[in-house]
């Protein structure tokens, strides 16, 4: 679900995953203005709600969701109303594929459901942890279109360490320059974003 995350793709250089400190995560815009020969400062300031807008991430919440229920249907799964609950509160994903422990919890619980079980109805929660993973941020004009709380943190893997979007730029563009813009390349995922924010640059 790249709603709460539109600026997030997956950079590689020959075949292998490039890492930043968020592990494979990347910004679509610092990686954009890395390969046009740019600097960390434009990357930075390239973070506003003008390029957001132009490179359809404030449309992403809509898309992804739809494609999210679609998924479900296929499968029998009514999740119309723990997606309402999830998105009443602050980001239900940390990253691209890394959901918060209430949403496998639901998910479980209407599986369970569906299997012609009675799910057990406890406040009590598996650990959650994807938390201690890597955190990518919503960044606050994107928050507000989703209805939740904005920030430009980013949280490092393994740690309780938190990067500003300046440090995490530069850490990116110290990644991109070990391999050359050449050799680098996002996948098929990212292409219209990417091709959107190198039109709008």
């Amino acid at each position: 679900f790249a709603g709460c995350h539109p600026d997030l793709c997956y950079v590689y250089a020959d075949g292998k995953a490039v890492q930043t400190p968020l592990d494979d995560c990347h910004s679509i815009i610092a990686f954009t203005t890395f390969e046009m020969g740019l600097t960390e400062a434009d990357a930075i300031a390239l973070h506003n709600a003008r390029i957001f807008e132009a490179g359809g991430y404030l449309d992403m919440w809509a898309i992804d969701k739809g494609q999210l229920f679609a998924h479900f249907d296929r499968y029998g799964y009514d999740m119309a109303a723990p997606f309402r609950q999830w998105a009443m509160r602050e980001s239900f994903m940390f990253t691209l594929n890394h959901p918060r422990i209430e949403c496998l919890y639901d998910l479980a619980r209407v599986a369970t459901t569906k299997a012609g079980r009675t799910p057990v109805n406890s406040p009590a929660r598996p650990h959650d942890n994807l938390r201690n993973a890597q955190i990518f941020p919503v960044y606050p004009e994107i928050a507000e279109a989703c209805g939740v709380e904005g920030s430009t943190l980013f949280k490092v893997a393994g740690q309780y360490r938190l990067l500003p979007l300046q440090e995490f730029v530069r850490a990116s563009f110290e990644a991109y320059r070990s391999h050359g813009a050449g050799a680098l390349d996002t996948t098929e995922q990212f292409k219209g974003r990417h091709d959107a924010i190198l039109a709008a640059i």
